[in-house]
């Protein structure tokens, strides 16, 4: 497989905002695509703000937190191969968490 859209290796937002990883490639035999979040796999049943879409290649995490921040990966793998990208989000700002600026008041 070769990529044909991979996410950036570094994606600094703020927390509350909505995040899209687009992950995809051309491969003969079609690819699989995976996702992980620090080395573990997505589970998306148990993580509520986490979806796929785009028959997978779009990973989207909503309303970002803290637990959010972390290494993301996407693997794509067939018969003749895999490859691999990987993105680490990061939290700069906390200005739309509103538990966090009521207590600065």
């Amino acid at each position: 497989p070769t990529f044909k859209n991979q996410p950036e290796s570094l994606i600094e937002t703020d927390f509350g905002k909505t995040i899209q990883l687009k992950c995809d490639g051309i491969a003969y035999p079609e690819a699989n695509i995976t996702w992980f979040k620090n080395a573990e796999l997505i589970n998306f049943e148990r993580s509520s703000n986490i979806e796929l879409s785009d028959s997978g290649t779009k990973l989207i995490i909503n309303n970002i937190s803290l637990k959010d921040q972390a290494i993301y990966q996407c693997f794509l793998s067939n018969e003749a191969g895999h490859i691999s990208a990987s993105t680490l989000i990061k939290i700069i700002s906390m200005l739309n968490n509103q538990n966090f600026t009521k207590n600065l008041n």
